[in-house]
């Protein structure tokens, strides 16, 4: 089904938009503070304080520390007295340029390969796989606000938004590419299941995450962790499956051919089915008793031929 050129424009929009946010997220990435080397959070006695926040683990100390300027003093407050440290950048030029590249080219490859083709099958989810990824890089992920406004949690919150459904995104294409397979036919309610679980993912996160920003004390940083950990374990295991699909698919594609080659059937790829109706080769869907030895098969690529010799495989005696 074709999507009317106007339509298609407002893919190149949300682009655009999406460079956009992208461009944003690189601006924070290069304000963000780490520790010295010399410096290990675990020497800290806790629970502390730094500022308004309160921290009970190392993790809660680095995830606020982020959020001061660079090169300023942070005094973090325990029973065993003051400590300041001079916050230095956490990003260094080289791995600052390279998380720009790299996101540059997700979007370089969502523009001029994915945007102009949208309307084409998987395409549209691999359009949506390389916009959410790169939004995803650029941004970088969630920080503490450095200030109270209102626009401090939006980056936060598209970064987990983008990461939670693009493994479904990816999901859903590797179960349509290279070929459609029947499994959503047979099971329409996967996916729907699926959507909704991402979306129960982005709110509960949200939720949890404003409510930290709101007050930033341990127990609520544990009701921020819990549904992160959540949202990991949803991308790792969607994005297994993806995997495991491209790659069973790929190899029953490889396996048919050679099976047809093993039983003596030269196997020749057309571009399409009218060249194989001009060569007057019948076509076959496997290897079954219906073909003789010796006699061709055709198998058919949406996009490219493929030359392959027509041997024949002689088996021994």
């Amino acid at each position: 089904m074709s999507i009317a050129p106007r339509r298609r424009w407002s893919f190149f929009l949300i682009s655009a938009l999406g460079l956009a946010i992208g461009l944003w997220g690189m601006k924070g990435l290069s304000q963000l503070s780490a520790f010295p080397l010399g410096f290990h959070p675990e020497t800290i006695q806790y629970p502390a304080r730094v500022g308004r926040a309160a921290v009970a683990s190392p993790a809660e100390l680095r995830f606020i520390a982020q959020s001061r300027p660079v090169g300023s003093i942070l005094e973090i407050l325990s029973d065993a007295g003051v400590a300041r440290v001079h916050l230095e950048p956490q990003l260094t030029k080289l791995h600052y340029g390279i998380v720009f590249i790299e996101g540059l080219i997700f979007f370089a490859v969502n523009f001029l390969v994915f945007c102009p083709r949208v309307d084409r099958g998987p395409v549209r989810d691999l359009y949506w796989c390389t916009l959410l990824y790169g939004i995803a890089i650029m941004v970088g992920g969630v920080c503490f606000p450095r200030t109270p406004a209102w626009y401090e949690s939006i980056l936060p919150l598209v970064w987990i938004t983008c990461l939670t459904f693009l493994p479904v995104f990816f999901f859903r294409m590797a179960l349509t590419f290279p070929r459609r397979r029947n499994f959503l036919e047979k099971r329409p309610g996967v996916m729907r299941a699926l959507w909704i679980t991402a979306a129960i993912l982005v709110v509960w996160q949200t939720v949890a995450m404003l409510r930290y920003f709101a007050d930033p004390r341990p127990a609520l940083w544990q009701g921020f962790a819990f549904p992160r950990f959540l949202a990991q374990v949803f991308l790792v295991s969607m994005v297994g499956l993806g995997c495991m699909a491209l790659y069973r698919s790929g190899q029953f594609s490889l396996a048919f051919c050679l099976g047809l080659y093993d039983r003596g059937h030269p196997v020749r790829f057309f571009a399409n089915p009218t060249q194989a109706r001009r060569a007057r080769i019948p076509a076959t869907t496997g290897a079954g008793p219906s073909l003789r030895a010796g006699h061709p098969a055709r198998v058919h690529l949406r996009r490219r031929a493929l030359p392959v010799p027509r041997y024949r495989h002689h088996h021994p005696a």
